[in-house]
C-alpha cells in the first residue's frame, strides 16, 4: 500500500510542477468554468437536439440521477476516508488562483460527475468521434484536478470508476426503458 501512495505522490507532483501560464488558464476554466450550470445547460441541449427522437427528456433525468446518487456516494467516501487535499500535505504543490478547497480529497466528485454523462452517453451514441471527444473531455477533467493540485493521481481514477459505473448503470436504465417502450408499441 505505502508504494502506491508514494508512485500516487509521485505522479502528483510530476503532473503538478509542470506549469505554465496557458495550461493555467486552460485547466482553471475545464475544471471550474466548464464544470458549472451554464456547461450544463448547453450539454442539455445538445443532448435534447441529437435524441430528439429517442427520448432526450429521459436520457437528461437519467443523466441527473445518476449524477446525484454518484454525488451521494462521493459525499459518504470523503466522509469516510478523510484523505487530505494533496496540498496540506505536500507543501511543494503549485496552486493556482489560491484555490484550496476545505473538503476531503478522496475521491474526486469532479472526474465521477463528468464521467457519467460520458459513458451514459457512450454507451448509447455509435457515432465513434463522439464517443471519442467525450471521453477525451472526461479525461481532460480528471487531469485538470491533479495539475490543480486538488486531487491525488487515484482520487481521480476512482473517481472516474465511480462516474463509469454510474454512466453504465443510467445507459443499462436507459436501454432497458426504451426497450419496454418498443415492446409496448409493439401490443
Amino acid at each position: 500500500m505505502n508504494a502506491i501512495l508514494e508512485l500516487d505522490k509521485k505522479l502528483l507532483l510530476l503532473i503538478n510542477k509542470n506549469h505554465t501560464p496557458w495550461a493555467d488558464k486552460l485547466m482553471w476554466f475545464v475544471s471550474e468554468r466548464l464544470n458549472k450550470i451554464p456547461l450544463q445547460i448547453i450539454v442539455f441541449s445538445v443532448l435534447y437536439f441529437v435524441f430528439r427522437k429517442r427520448s432526450p427528456r429521459l436520457l437528461i433525468s437519467l443523466i441527473i440521477l445518476m449524477m446525484l446518487l454518484s454525488e451521494l456516494v462521493v459525499l459518504i467516501a470523503k466522509n469516510k476516508v478523510k484523505r487530505k487535499r494533496p496540498f496540506v500535505n505536500d507543501k511543494k504543490i503549485r496552486i493556482i488562483n489560491d484555490y484550496k478547497l476545505k473538503d476531503a480529497s478522496f475521491y474526486s466528485a469532479h472526474a465521477a460527475n463528468a464521467f457519467v454523462p460520458v459513458v451514459l452517453v457512450a454507451s448509447i451514441v455509435k457515432n465513434r468521434f463522439i464517443k471519442l471527444f467525450l471521453y477525451c473531455a472526461g479525461l481532460v477533467v480528471g487531469y485538470s484536478r491533479i495539475y490543480l493540485g486538488q486531487h491525488y493521481p487515484t482520487d481521480v481514477l476512482v473517481g472516474v470508476i465511480a462516474g463509469t459505473i454510474f454512466g453504465k448503470l443510467g445507459a443499462l436504465i436507459y436501454k432497458l426503458i426504451m426497450l419496454c417502450k418498443q415492446v409496448v408499441i409493439k401490443l
